[in-house]
Protein backbone atom coordinates (compact mmCIF):
# COMPACT_ATOMS: atom_id res chain seq x y z
CA UNK A 1 0.00 0.00 0.00
CA UNK A 2 1.46 3.54 -1.31
CA UNK A 3 0.49 6.56 1.17
CA UNK A 4 -1.04 9.94 -0.84
CA UNK A 5 -1.74 13.21 0.71
CA UNK A 6 -4.89 15.17 -0.84
CA UNK A 7 -3.08 17.83 -3.08
CA UNK A 8 -6.47 19.62 -2.74
CA UNK A 9 -7.84 18.87 1.12
CA UNK A 10 -4.66 19.07 4.21
CA UNK A 11 -6.67 16.69 6.15
CA UNK A 12 -6.83 14.03 3.29
CA UNK A 13 -4.96 11.12 3.19
CA UNK A 14 -5.43 8.03 0.82
CA UNK A 15 -3.85 4.26 0.81
CA UNK A 16 -3.58 3.02 -3.19
CA UNK A 17 -3.03 -0.11 -3.92
CA UNK A 18 -1.37 0.45 -7.13
CA UNK A 19 -2.19 -3.03 -8.84
CA UNK A 20 -5.88 -2.96 -8.04
CA UNK A 21 -6.39 1.11 -8.27
CA UNK A 22 -8.24 0.74 -4.55
CA UNK A 23 -7.94 3.85 -2.45
CA UNK A 24 -9.00 4.26 0.60
CA UNK A 25 -9.43 7.48 2.20
CA UNK A 26 -9.24 8.62 6.03
CA UNK A 27 -8.06 11.63 8.02
CA UNK A 28 -5.15 12.73 9.42
CA UNK A 29 -6.86 13.86 12.41
CA UNK A 30 -8.91 10.68 13.59
CA UNK A 31 -5.44 8.49 12.21
CA UNK A 32 -2.37 10.59 13.38
CA UNK A 33 -1.08 6.95 13.55
CA UNK A 34 -0.44 7.33 9.61
CA UNK A 35 0.67 10.43 9.35
CA UNK A 36 4.28 9.39 10.17
CA UNK A 37 4.30 6.93 7.39
CA UNK A 38 6.27 7.93 4.54
CA UNK A 39 4.34 9.73 1.46
CA UNK A 40 4.70 8.30 -2.05
CA UNK A 41 2.50 10.75 -4.04
CA UNK A 42 -0.79 13.05 -4.00
CA UNK A 43 -3.87 13.04 -5.36
CA UNK A 44 -6.38 15.34 -6.79
CA UNK A 45 -9.47 16.10 -8.31
CA UNK A 46 -9.68 17.52 -11.91
CA UNK A 47 -13.18 18.70 -13.26
CA UNK A 48 -14.47 15.40 -11.97
CA UNK A 49 -11.35 12.89 -12.93
CA UNK A 50 -9.52 11.76 -9.84
CA UNK A 51 -5.44 12.10 -10.70
CA UNK A 52 -2.74 10.99 -8.88
CA UNK A 53 1.40 11.57 -9.10
CA UNK A 54 2.97 8.77 -6.81
CA UNK A 55 6.41 6.65 -6.77
CA UNK A 56 6.08 3.07 -6.67
CA UNK A 57 9.95 2.12 -6.38
CA UNK A 58 12.13 3.99 -8.99
CA UNK A 59 9.34 4.88 -11.09
CA UNK A 60 7.03 7.92 -10.98
CA UNK A 61 3.90 7.16 -11.96
CA UNK A 62 0.72 10.08 -13.34
CA UNK A 63 -2.47 8.31 -13.42
CA UNK A 64 -5.88 9.83 -14.12
CA UNK A 65 -8.84 7.80 -13.72
CA UNK A 66 -7.72 4.28 -14.97
CA UNK A 67 -4.77 5.67 -16.94
CA UNK A 68 -1.50 4.81 -15.94
CA UNK A 69 1.26 6.63 -17.30
CA UNK A 70 5.12 5.88 -16.59
CA UNK A 71 6.68 9.65 -16.01
CA UNK A 72 9.96 8.40 -17.83
CA UNK A 73 13.10 10.76 -19.20
CA UNK A 74 11.16 10.51 -22.49
CA UNK A 75 7.91 11.98 -21.01
CA UNK A 76 7.08 15.21 -21.04
CA UNK A 77 4.14 17.58 -19.59
CA UNK A 78 2.49 20.31 -21.71
CA UNK A 79 0.36 22.63 -19.99
CA UNK A 80 -1.70 25.55 -21.97
CA UNK A 81 -3.17 27.99 -19.40
CA UNK A 82 -5.99 30.20 -20.14
CA UNK A 83 -10.29 29.95 -19.74
CA UNK A 84 -9.79 26.52 -19.73
CA UNK A 85 -6.53 24.99 -19.23
CA UNK A 86 -5.29 22.05 -21.23
CA UNK A 87 -2.72 19.64 -19.88
CA UNK A 88 -0.80 16.94 -22.58
CA UNK A 89 1.30 14.00 -21.78
CA UNK A 90 3.53 13.53 -24.23
CA UNK A 91 6.19 10.67 -25.03
CA UNK A 92 9.07 11.12 -27.38
CA UNK A 93 6.86 14.22 -28.67
CA UNK A 94 4.25 12.26 -29.66
CA UNK A 95 0.76 13.01 -27.74
CA UNK A 96 -0.42 10.26 -25.30
CA UNK A 97 -2.63 12.29 -23.33
CA UNK A 98 -4.73 15.24 -22.78
CA UNK A 99 -6.98 17.03 -20.08
CA UNK A 100 -9.18 19.52 -20.25
CA UNK A 101 -9.41 21.29 -17.18
CA UNK A 102 -10.84 24.80 -15.10
CA UNK A 103 -7.83 26.92 -14.06
CA UNK A 104 -7.82 27.58 -10.65
CA UNK A 105 -8.49 31.61 -9.44
CA UNK A 106 -7.49 32.14 -6.36
CA UNK A 107 -9.78 33.72 -3.74
CA UNK A 108 -8.54 36.92 -1.28
CA UNK A 109 -6.92 34.59 1.36
CA UNK A 110 -4.78 32.62 -0.78
CA UNK A 111 -3.82 35.82 -3.04
CA UNK A 112 -2.62 37.43 0.90
CA UNK A 113 -0.82 33.43 1.40
CA UNK A 114 0.73 33.93 -1.74
CA UNK A 115 1.49 37.73 -1.37
CA UNK A 116 3.04 37.40 2.79
CA UNK A 117 4.29 33.53 2.22
CA UNK A 118 7.20 33.51 -0.25
CA UNK A 119 7.47 29.45 0.02
CA UNK A 120 3.89 29.65 -1.54
CA UNK A 121 3.07 29.33 -5.42
CA UNK A 122 1.12 29.22 -7.75
CA UNK A 123 1.51 25.11 -8.08
CA UNK A 124 0.25 24.73 -4.91
CA UNK A 125 -3.25 25.45 -6.19
CA UNK A 126 -2.88 24.30 -9.57
CA UNK A 127 -2.15 20.31 -9.55
CA UNK A 128 -1.67 21.21 -13.73
CA UNK A 129 1.44 23.78 -13.10
CA UNK A 130 2.63 21.52 -10.24
CA UNK A 131 2.98 18.65 -12.82
CA UNK A 132 4.60 20.73 -15.47
CA UNK A 133 6.76 22.35 -13.14
CA UNK A 134 7.85 18.79 -11.74
CA UNK A 135 8.69 17.38 -14.72
CA UNK A 136 10.67 20.63 -16.48
CA UNK A 137 13.21 20.37 -13.47
CA UNK A 138 14.86 16.67 -13.52
CA UNK A 139 16.53 16.87 -9.99
CA UNK A 140 13.29 17.75 -8.81
CA UNK A 141 11.76 14.65 -10.53
CA UNK A 142 13.90 11.96 -9.83
CA UNK A 143 13.96 13.41 -6.14
CA UNK A 144 10.14 13.45 -5.23
CA UNK A 145 8.20 10.95 -3.29
CA UNK A 146 11.69 8.99 -2.39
Amino acid sequence: MLLLESYDRFDDLVELEPTTGQLRWFSKHSHPDVVARPVHGIVSQLDGHMVLLYREGDVLHFKVDDMDIELTDNTHIELKRGEVNVLKVLRDDAPIFCLEYQPYVADEVDKWRMYFDPFIEEEHFDFGLFLRNLMKDANRRHGVYR
